[in-house]
Parts: structure tokens; sequence; C-alpha cells
């Protein structure tokens, strides 16, 4: 008898569906959302559906607005460089090369943190191998990038934000 990995349904909705279909909105032709003028997309590093339900209480507006439909399968493996370079390129892990937070560079055989690895001389684009959906988008409507300044010029930032304008603040409030 064959062995078979469980698979999603193709209904299933992704993480790496999220972007693109945010972009259809804007064209009217989203599966998942309303049209749109425009489109803000808000990431909680570490807050999925499980982690929301379970302190529900403390994130009263979004656990009201979410259910089962909303829920978005994440990549595997889940660490935020993989989720995010998922997130923002439209890949799984296997297609994108950041295979998790700790990976062998196959040019040097070291291991590098893929968050904040870049700057011992790997290049995102040596390493990055597809293109962030930013890049894309930027030449359609201006994309923005709201976070902290010190990651403004990181080579993650490059690798998964390439072509969107940059907005460094610090205070949350600002954001």
């Amino acid at each position: 008898m064959p062995i078979t990995l469980p698979a999603h349904s193709p209904r299933t909705r992704s993480l790496t569906d999220v972007v693109p279909e945010m972009f259809r909105s804007l064209r009217g032709e989203s599966i998942w959302l309303r049209p749109a003028q425009s489109t803000v997309l808000v990431m909680l590093d570490g807050v999925g559906a499980a982690q929301l339900r379970a302190r529900a209480g403390h994130a009263r507006f979004l656990a009201s607005i979410s259910g089962i439909r909303d829920v978005a399968r994440t990549t595997f493996p889940s660490t935020t460089a993989s989720a995010l370079t998922g997130l923002l390129t439209a890949t799984d892990p296997g297609q994108n090369g950041m295979l998790g937070y700790r990976v062998r560079v196959p040019k040097t055989g070291r291991v590098a943190n893929l968050l904040h690895g870049w700057e011992d001389g790997d290049l995102p684009d040596d390493w990055q191998q597809e293109q962030p959906l930013t890049r894309a988008q930027a030449r359609h409507a201006p994309v923005f990038v709201v976070s902290k300044p010190e990651f403004a010029t990181t080579g993650f930032t490059r690798a998964t934000t390439d072509g969107a304008q940059f907005v460094g603040v610090t205070d949350l409030d600002e954001r």
C-alpha cells in the first residue's frame, strides 16, 4: 500500500495567498475580500488563530471579527523568517529558500540566522529565490512597510519587501 501524506483541500486558505488576494481586491477580483481602493495588512508576529482564541479577552476586536473561514494555514516551518517570506512572496519555504530560523549556507557551509545573519556577507539576492510581491505591486500602486527604523536596511527586509517604501517609526502609536 503506497504511503501518502495528508493534503489540504484546494479551498483551504493559506498565509501565502493573503497578499495576492489583497492585490486582487484592488482590481475587484478577489475571492476572499471585497473590492477596495486601498488595503492594509497588519502582521502580528506569533499571533495565530490558536493564540487569538486562547487570549480573546485581550484582543476582543480581533476575536470578534474572525471566524473559522477567516483562518489561513501558515507555512512549515512556521518560523518568522519562513512565514513572513511566504506571506510576502506567495510561496512556501521550499520554493523561496527561506527554510527556517537558522539554515546552512550552501556556498560557505556556515549556519546563518535568516533574520539577522545577512550582515555576515550573505546577499539576499543570492539567497532569496522568489521576488517579493511588493516589488511587482509597486509598479502599479505605492506599497509601504511600516516597522522599526532599525529594520530598514537589514538583509531580511530587503529579501522580503524589496520595492516597498520603508517607513520607520519607533512609537507603536505612530504605526
